[in-house]
């Protein structure tokens, strides 16, 4: 009965450390555990940026014969998982840099204007920005392909083409 005894002693010991291993994942609140020796039942917050629950419990050695985990959707104010948020809704383009501390997203870098207007738009509303700092700055929008063409026809237009009286001979100079 003592070795009995131990073994589920031992058993119980590594579940509640694989639990506490769960808790410690990034977006990852355990909210009650409960065990009767042989099996264990978690209720556990999980937000949608974290690692997939599979992955969450094999990071935890969590054995799913030995424990039965109901998850439920929060959103978390992890540091990592708010920049993650942050570069998915901003979709930020090569050249601009993100940075979050202490809930204040800042941004740097140069961007197109749109891109700009789109992010002061977006980024205070995503959870877990407090405040977003711009230091974006805007590139120059390059001209159109109209613009372009009108550009070079005001350059032929500007063209003076001189001939010789009653020929068709092209002076030069």
């Amino acid at each position: 009965a003592g070795l009995r005894w131990q073994r589920q002693e031992q058993r119980r010991i590594q579940i509640e450390s694989a639990i506490t291993r769960l808790a410690a994942q990034p977006g990852v609140v355990v909210i009650d555990s409960r065990g009767d020796g042989n099996h264990y039942r978690v209720l556990a917050l999980r937000d949608p940026d974290a690692a997939a629950e599979s992955a969450l419990c094999q990071s935890a050695k969590l054995n799913p014969q030995d424990v039965r985990i109901v998850w439920r959707s929060f959103v978390s104010g992890d540091a990592d998982l708010v920049l993650l948020r942050a570069r998915k809704a901003l979709r930020p383009p090569e050249g601009v840099t993100l940075k979050l501390v202490e809930g204040v997203l800042t941004a740097s870098g140069t961007a197109e204007a749109e891109w700009i207007s789109e992010a002061l738009s977006i980024a205070p509303v995503v959870p877990g920005i407090i405040r977003f700092d711009c230091q974006v700055t805007a590139r120059p929008k390059p001209p159109s392909l109209m613009e372009r063409l009108l550009a070079k026809a005001q350059v032929i237009e500007s063209l003076e083409l001189n001939f010789r009286a009653g020929t068709t001979e092209l002076l030069t100079g």
